[in-house]
């Protein structure tokens, strides 16, 4: 057992108490850092700053080459647009991390990767992501409506197994857990993915309106044209239409710009564009769900700098008219000396703007570094109150030292597979007492942060409204304060939780470091400590059924390794006569993955009076001893036992989700096998030589050590939006709704 594992295990059965505080702890603690915005209240007309998000991510993605498609499909504008919207979003606004995915770059499988996983990882619900998309879209008419959907650098035009539907698009932005997702899509039929009913939104600059906005999750889209329109190239600056008129509106945008701001000024201009050019073109945008909106945070600094340079760069032109004046007076040029005179009072009034403007970011600035002080001063006072439990974990960890003091040796230097099962079960039993210490402990801290806040919410219960005050201020006051309260005992939670959790995986990374090592403890089982077997040889086949075995368990484990080798008739009449007269010698090599499972890497018998050596692993299947059979051509390990479940692709994954939090035969990673997998199964029947219609492929996996094969349709992995692929043991390959049909399943998993 991992300390990651345990330590999860201890946060579920604690916290599932008190999971409405830790929600609110989560949201206290990202209070201390974030992205910011500074907006004019109207009521008083002041300017106010308030936090947006933690953390602001962008994915920019273009594509120019397609390798599946055709010279006339390749693109030109594509990478220069996604390059313009990066170098935009660097140059004017503030971004955590910003992706760039360009040709090769953005495979399916890469994009995938990093918006289903790496960054449904990275964000918390108090975050925000842009995507931008520029290049290939495509439609296909279904009795269902229209498919639409994006093609990747090694997409497809007429498999769309390998591109990117529409219908994904949405999933994605399901699984990211960000408050504010915005997609910007310059690709034909992208309108595609906003046929939702539009919501007319009146959008506010003032702080009420942002502060509303931030409360509420939105994921919005605004795409290039609408669900039957291609776009247009041909910006003046080398752009699309649509991301010349994009970048142009964020370039120009003074302070932050929400994505209801940017759609407007975009539509309009990129409408009036295609319209001169003879073409119709108009962006669509549309809230997928939810009634929040995105908004563009800008970096303070950068437009500092960039104010700074301005304010030069006019100085400099002030001097050089007023040098222009004084030879115009020279020459007695009365009309050059008016019109250096207009010049002259342009550039004061252009100065004066941006004397203006970089006074109202140097106010930004100073409010922003007050906020941050007030912040940190919080913060101290809050760890000032934990003195108490800063002794109470230091007595904690005194009494964990003590207990891994008692392992005394236990390094797993012993080289006996007995005695490294025997470390590495002391080892988890310690880890378990640990785990067990430490829960404890949160429940006490837990317990008493709430009784001392129960003591502050029954004093406020029975507050009195004050004379000089009406009721509803009366009900505002005790709101805030309400709110206050609990901000801070879920401050308390947040510390006292992250300490703990400090100090318990200090605690058991030593012991979790040494039960690893015995992972890497690779044993040897020689002949005296193994047995051999030997089937009835498969004349037909030429196979000979080979067992080797360990002669008594190893606390509670047999070890075992059988397969049928291949072996020439001959040969095999004289392997069997030196089996009897003792002149072989089996031996295998693996190692422990876990306390329970020994692992074979090597399994072979050498034939003494011959010298030759017979592999186990040279048949395409061999039997574990475990229940699993492990795959030599395609190194996975198959269960032996076969899911016969009859049911559709959700009910199997729940299967198989089943089998992982069971632990299924000593494993958590099983899963279904992917198409090109399976397919492997009925080739090789085939050249084995059963043949590959379906009775002969059922007969071949009941022959290799498969166990309940009798259907002859099993489901795959792959999915494609809400169709599932399975294969049919005639060799044919088909999709199914997810949630339709009925399919076996084989569970597999990963190989040496």
């Amino acid at each position: 057992m991992t300390g990651l594992r345990a330590l999860w295990g201890l946060k579920a059965l604690i916290l599932a108490v008190f999971i409405c505080f830790l929600m609110i702890a989560q949201s206290f603690a990202a209070e201390t850092r974030g992205v910011r915005v500074m907006a004019k209240e109207a009521a008083s007309g002041e300017q106010k700053e308030l936090k947006l998000y933690n953390k602001s991510y962008a994915v920019i993605i273009g594509i120019d080459q397609y390798p599946n498609l055709p010279f006339d499909k390749q693109l030109s504008y594509a990478v220069r647009d996604a390059k313009g919207v990066e170098q935009a979003l660097k140059k004017n606004f503030n971004f955590d991390k910003i992706i760039p995915l360009y040709n090769k770059d953005a495979t399916r499988d890469n994009i995938m990767k990093v918006l289903m996983g790496d960054l449904a990882k990275e964000l918390t619900e108090e975050d925000s992501l842009f995507i931008f998309w520029a290049g290939h879209g495509e439609q296909e008419k279904t009795r269902e409506g229209d498919l639409g959907y994006l093609i990747p650098y090694d997409g497809s035009a007429t498999e769309i197994y390998k591109d990117i539907t529409m219908t994904q698009i949405k999933d994605i932005s399901l699984n990211i857990p960000a408050k504010h997702i915005f997609y910007v899509m310059d690709a034909c039929y992208s309108g595609l993915l906003s046929q939702t009913r539009a919501i007319d939104k009146q959008t506010n600059r003032d702080y009420a309106y942002l502060q509303e906005m931030t409360k509420e999750r939105v994921r919005q889209v605004l795409t290039a044209g609408g669900k039957d329109e291609q776009v247009l190239d041909g910006d003046p600056k080398g752009h699309s239409v649509f991301t010349g008129r994009l970048i142009e509106a964020l370039e120009n945008a003074e302070g932050f710009i929400t994505a209801n701001e940017l759609q407007a000024k975009v539509k309009e201009k990129v409408f009036s564009d295609a319209r001169a050019m003879g073409q119709k073109q108009t962006p669509d945008f549309k809230p997928l769900y939810g009634v929040g909106d995105y908004v563009f945070v800008p970096s303070i600094e950068q437009k500092a700098e960039d104010t700074q340079e301005k304010v030069a760069a006019l100085q400099r032109e002030m001097e050089e008219l007023k040098a222009t004046e004084i030879a115009a007076a020279k020459a007695q040029d009365e009309r050059a000396k008016r019109q250096v005179e207009i010049e002259k009072r342009s550039v004061e009034a252009r100065l004066k703007a941006e004397q203006l403007k970089q006074q109202t970011l140097e106010e930004a600035k100073r409010k922003r570094e007050i906020a941050e002080q007030e912040r940190k001063r919080e913060a101290t006072e809050l760890v000032q109150k934990k003195k108490a439990d800063d002794e109470r974990l230091a007595s904690l960890k005194r009494d964990v030292e003590e207990k891994r003091k008692g392992m005394g040796g236990t390094t797993l230097s012993s080289l006996s597979p007995d005695a490294t099962m025997m470390d590495m079960q002391q080892i988890e039993s310690r880890i378990f007492e640990i785990r067990e210490q430490f829960r404890k402990e949160l429940a006490t801290g837990i317990n008493q942060v709430v009784d001392r806040y129960n003591q502050k919410f029954l004093k406020l219960a029975e507050a009195k409204q004050d004379e000089f005050e009406s009721a509803q201020e009366f009900q505002s006051r005790i709101a805030r304060e309400q709110s206050a309260l609990n901000r801070e005992q879920a401050g308390e939670f947040t510390i006292y939780q992250d300490r703990l959790e400090s100090e318990y995986k200090q605690q058991i990374t030593p012991l979790v470091t040494n039960l690893k090592k015995s992972t890497t403890n690779e044993f040897v089982l020689l002949a005296d400590n193994l047995s051999l077997e030997l089937g009835i040889y498969d004349a037909v086949k030429d196979l000979y059924p080979i067992t080797i075995k360990s002669k008594k368990p190893i606390n509670g484990i047999t070890i075992s390794a059988s397969s049928s080798v291949p072996m020439p008739r001959e040969e095999a009449r004289e392997f069997k006569q030196h089996f009897q007269n003792n002149m072989l010698r089996p031996e295998i090599k693996g190692k422990f993955e876990t306390p329970e499972v020994f692992m074979i890497a090597e399994a072979f018998v050498m034939d003494d009076a011959t010298s030759k050596k017979y592999d186990l692993f040279s048949a395409r299947f061999v039997d574990l001893g475990n229940g699993t059979l492990y795959d030599t051509e395609i190194k996975l390990i198959w269960s032996k036992k076969i899911g016969v479940l009859r049911s559709s692709w959700n009910s199997a994954e729940n299967y198989i989700k089943q089998l992982n939090n069971k632990a299924y035969l000593g494993f958590r990673d099983w899963r279904m096998p992917t198409m090109t997998e399976m397919r492997t199964l009925v080739s090789y029947s085939k050249k084995a030589g059963y043949g590959n219609r379906e009775a002969m492929v059922i007969d071949f996996l009941n022959t290799n050590g498969f166990e309940n094969a009798k259907g002859t349709y099993y489901w795959t992995s792959q999915l494609q939006g809400r169709f599932a692929w399975y294969i049919n043991f005639s060799n044919e390959e088909k999709n199914c709704p997810s949630d339709q049909c009925s399919m076996d399943v084989f569970p597999v998993r990963s190989g040496r």
